[in-house]
């Protein structure tokens, strides 16, 4: 089934697994991915070093398209948007909104 979500991740199905913290780890996530959905990987509960740990074996585990949930609000936002610019992941989510948004 072709909709805008496949077009526009490039995933096989119009399926979004969630990132739900402490649950969508690597293996969850890459499961997704490998079964043609969007998995999404939860950050919220991962320090820095291992987000870039956690996207680095989704990697491992698959060639498919997944992103990465992200708080807002987070004081280490910006450090890790920039893991995941760095890892190469094209998809991000976000809970919460910024401060002062």
């Amino acid at each position: 089934m072709r909709t805008a979500l496949t077009d526009l991740t490039g995933v096989r199905h119009p399926i979004v697994q969630t990132g739900m913290g402490w649950v969508a780890g690597p293996r969850l996530v890459s499961a997704a991915a490998n079964a043609g959905a969007l998995g999404v990987l939860a950050s919220a509960t991962m320090t820095p070093d291992r987000l870039r740990q956690a996207v680095r074996e989704v990697k491992a585990r698959t060639q498919a398209p997944f992103g990465v949930n992200l708080r807002a609000d987070a004081g280490d936002a910006g450090e890790r948007v920039r893991i995941i610019v760095d890892e190469g992941v094209r998809v991000a989510s976000f809970a919460l909104a910024p401060p002062g948004s």
